[in-house]
């Protein structure tokens, strides 16, 4: 991210030395990949795990992108990881001549690009003809003239921890064979990535319990951690406290300056941090997400991470700046500053609590068909004068306090409206919204739905209880569950979590691409959290309720293979083989028939296991 020693990809030659191999099997890197035998391999992973050191993560994985770039003839490299909170994946480290290019994306959600694909399938990702696959994304990469790329995820218990990557600037690779070996090589990086991200947060533990209680003199324990960590010139940790005593900001270094937007009415309110994501503000302004553009000063990089508490709600922020400019990529630190943050949210947060006030509780059903209520009171679509008054409501509570333009409000409700007629009915829409949520109407006191500016929001801390919110906030703490080795809190996490789901989002609404992708993404961490928790259960014991579990994830979502294949075996461990041959027969057929594929090894193997 900021702490690094601008070293630009390593050119060496390939020699036994360089890879710490005897003379004679230099032979083992002098031929393309598929001509390697077994022990050449095995010599290569032997050579590439003398590479990996988890106390100096960063620099053994540059070593390992050079090795491997070097021994696969590619010319790039590259290693994503993958942030633990909302899943996105981060560029880590990158070598070779294009690496400004790679490093132009630096960061992906899940299923978009090569590397968001490899974390919502845990497949690799081959291509020889890259300048014709839309899914890439970087189009500074093809300007470059690389065609082919062979990527595979980094494996972890619960899901990729990231993704490694080759690529060339020649068509005829043996992308299956070079495929073959990374996932290999993908084994050892995922191990050493794991260790090294546990070492900072094992420590940092128990410094932070040493220290006197309190969230000053913890907090300025973690930012020096933070400062060294990643070196940056500013730091500050922003705590939202128990109702009464406001926002709590300490800071090492000088302080950060922060988002007007981040903090409103004395509250820690950025809704970007609030959905669990974290920011990273480099280059021109208007690359930045709409919501952060108003940040003041002019760092070089700016970076923000949500600090969130043992169940999972976000509490504050840490923010950091550094003032000169950084070498690529800038994000090389940043999923290892999640990882600290997350290890001491519940260490610095014990004077956080929630907010109470006096009004009615906005009670929203955003799962399934909607309702609204105030208090046990409910507000049926007839209760506005304005149609589109619920959708701006949903509008707003789908970004989650994050703020909304005027400009693209009207786009979302009247597509191709001009500006002037559009202001003028979205403060109709606004009002209408408002005379019938709002308690102190008539003062023009909002509780709920607030504006400065051209911006509107939904206050994150009025008093409200909106099922989407509780589904990701329960999602938040078993993860946290998982990683504290608490499985029986995971497994009843997740079983809250998955109740809440009745149906689609929003789902009598007709939404364009604003509302399509949350509510597809929602669907997946549906269809993830019910695979996770029939995990679970057949970890503890028989597996029986762990169908039933599958059986609605694949409900919802038919075309997951991953589902599949643990259903399948879940139903062959249990005996229950039967039904084990017809799930494989539904699943290849609606991967062959449906989608044009074929079923992965993993899939077929089972065939075996059934007969």
């Amino acid at each position: 991210m900021v702490r690094s020693d601008g070293r630009s990809g390593d050119t060496r030659p390939v020699t036994p030395a360089t890879l710490a191999l005897p003379e004679g099997d230099l032979l083992a890197i002098a031929s393309p990949p598929e001509r390697w035998t077994v022990p050449h391999r095995l010599l290569l992973l032997g050579a590439l795990g003398a590479s990996l050191r988890p106390d100096d993560l960063h620099s053994s994985l540059r070593e390992t992108l050079n090795l491997l770039r070097h021994v696969c003839q590619a010319d790039d490299s590259e290693v994503f990881l993958r942030d633990p909170n909302a899943g996105d994946m981060f560029l880590t480290s990158v070598e070779g001549p294009d690496r400004s290019a790679f490093a132009a994306l630096e960061r992906f959600g899940t299923g978009t690009g090569f590397p968001g694909i490899m974390a919502a399938t845990n497949r690799p990702v081959l291509t020889c003809d890259l300048p014709s696959d839309n899914r890439f994304l970087r189009t500074s990469v093809t300007s470059c003239g690389i065609f082919s790329y062979v990527g595979v995820p980094l494996p972890g218990p619960h899901g990729p921890v990231g993704c490694v990557s080759l690529a060339w600037r020649r068509r005829d690779i043996a992308a299956d064979a070079v495929a073959a070996f990374l996932e290999d090589a993908a084994r050892q990086i995922a191990v050493t990535v794991r260790a090294g991200l546990a070492e900072a947060p094992v420590t940092l533990r128990s410094e932070l319990a040493a220290v006197s209680k309190g969230a000053s003199s913890s907090g300025r324990r973690f930012l020096k951690t933070v400062l060294e960590l990643t070196g940056a010139d500013a730091a500050t940790l922003i705590l939202d406290r128990n109702s009464g005593t406001g926002v709590h900001c300490i800071s090492r270094g000088r302080p950060a300056r922060v988002c007007p937007g981040a903090v409103r009415n004395g509250r820690f309110s950025c809704g970007i941090l609030a959905r669990g994501h974290s920011v990273m503000l480099a280059g021109p302004r208007s690359a930045w997400p709409e919501a952060c553009r108003c940040r003041p000063g002019q760092a070089a990089l700016c970076c923000c991470v949500p600090l969130t508490g043992e169940d999972g709600r976000t509490r504050g922020a840490v923010m950091i700046e550094a003032d000169a400019p950084t070498p690529l990529p800038h994000t090389s630190r940043l999923v290892e500053l999640i990882t600290v943050t997350r290890s001491a949210g519940p260490l610095i947060d014990d004077e956080v609590g929630p907010v109470g006030d006096p009004v009615p509780v906005l009670k929203l059903k955003c799962f399934g068909r909607f309702e609204l209520r105030m208090d046990d009171r409910v507000m049926s679509e007839d209760s506005f004068q304005r149609k589109k008054a619920l959708t701006l409501l949903k509008l707003l509570v789908l970004k989650a306090g994050n703020p909304l333009n005027r400009s693209a409000l009207i786009e979302h409700l009247w597509p191709g409206t001009d500006e002037r007629s559009g202001a003028n009915r979205l403060h109709g829409v606004v009002h209408a919204l408002r005379s019938v949520i709002e308690p102190h109407h008539s003062e023009k006191r909002w509780i709920f739905v607030r504006s400065e500016g051209d911006f509107y929001y939904f206050n994150m801390n009025s008093p409200h209880q909106i099922d989407l919110y509780e589904f990701r906030q329960l999602s938040g703490a078993a993860r946290q569950a998982i990683d504290r080795g608490d499985r029986a809190g995971a497994i009843e996490g997740l079983k809250k979590a998955v109740a809440l789901y009745r149906g689609d989002l929003f789902e009598e609404d007709c939404f364009g691409d604003w509302g399509a992708l949350e509510r597809e993404h929602v669907k997946n961490s549906y269809v993830d959290m019910l695979r996770q928790l029939a995990e679970l259960l057949v970890e503890e014991g028989p597996g029986d309720s762990a169908v039933q579990y599958l059986r609605q994830a694949l409900m919802a979502d038919p075309f997951r293979e991953d589902v599949h294949q643990l259903l399948i075996g879940t139903l062959i461990q249990l005996g229950r083989r039967g039904e084990a041959a017809r799930q494989y027969r539904r699943c290849t057929q609606l991967l062959r028939e449906d989608l044009g594929l074929e079923p992965s090894d993993r899939i077929l193997r089972l065939e075996q296991l059934i007969a």
